[in-house]
């Protein structure tokens, strides 16, 4: 394999870590330049709803290209983005930025782009992102650390996500073209229930994947200007 094998477009890739995590999520404004969170952002847990909205500023570069709003917020602006009171959101920036999940500069705070992968990942986790990992081996003396828990797959099982994906690629259903709706609802027909914001990991790990297993365009959808996957022949 040759070094320019390796070589990748690291724009491309930017815009499509920053597509996986606010979708179904926030719309950009640009006639306002605002992002508008969408309903499925109220629920959020405060630090997500955070990382969402600072993730979205680092997208304006691709939706604006004439003088595009900064990709750093200060907290009286991100408190009017998100609606998260000044009591509640400071001491939650203050977390991040100790979890290096932020930069904070002159009051200013920032995803740094090499980030957009680690939040990534904390979006579509459960639970808090300010919680604090404890190393292996550092459990206290009389304590004893719980051991792993084994999952137990039995009759009637639901599968996992992963798996389900997995099997549709091989079996071909992604024949003629899918757009993210429709694999949801697919999903839905085997009981599993995902959230819409996790389905475009797996397409874009397909898609990026070595080998390859799926291709996408954009294609006119009722309308719309939609990505649809489809096998690599």
């Amino acid at each position: 394999m040759a070094l320019k094998d390796h070589v990748t477009d690291s724009a491309k890739l930017r815009e499509e870590e920053i597509e996986v995590i606010i979708s179904d999520l926030i719309k950009y404004d640009p006639a306002n330049k605002a992002i508008v969170l969408l309903p499925k952002a109220q629920s959020l847990p405060v630090e997500k709803k955070i990382l969402l909205y600072l993730v979205a500023l680092r997208g304006w570069h691709f939706v604006v290209k004439e003088d595009p709003p900064a990709t750093d917020a200060l907290p009286r602006e991100i408190e009017r983005a998100t609606g998260v009171r000044g009591g509640t959101l400071r001491p939650a920036l203050r977390g991040l930025v100790h979890s290096r999940m932020l930069d904070c500069k002159n009051g200013r705070y920032e995803i740094p782009a090499h980030n957009l992968g680690r939040v990534r990942e904390a979006m579509t986790s459960g639970g808090s992102t300010l919680i604090a990992r404890q190393p292996l081996g550092s459990a206290s003396k009389g304590t004893k650390a719980k051991p792993p828990k084994v999952s137990k797959k039995g009759f009637g099982a639901k599968p996992s996500l992963k798996e389900s994906f997995d099997e549709l690629v091989a079996k071909n259903w992604f024949q003629g073209g899918k757009t993210t709706t429709q694999l949801k609802d697919k999903l839905e027909e085997s009981a599993v229930i995902v959230p819409m914001s996790r389905l475009p990991v797996y397409l874009l790990t397909a898609v990026r994947g070595k080998p390859q297993k799926l291709k996408r365009e954009k294609k006119d959808v009722g309308g719309k200007d939609i990505w649809v996957y489809s096998p690599v022949k």
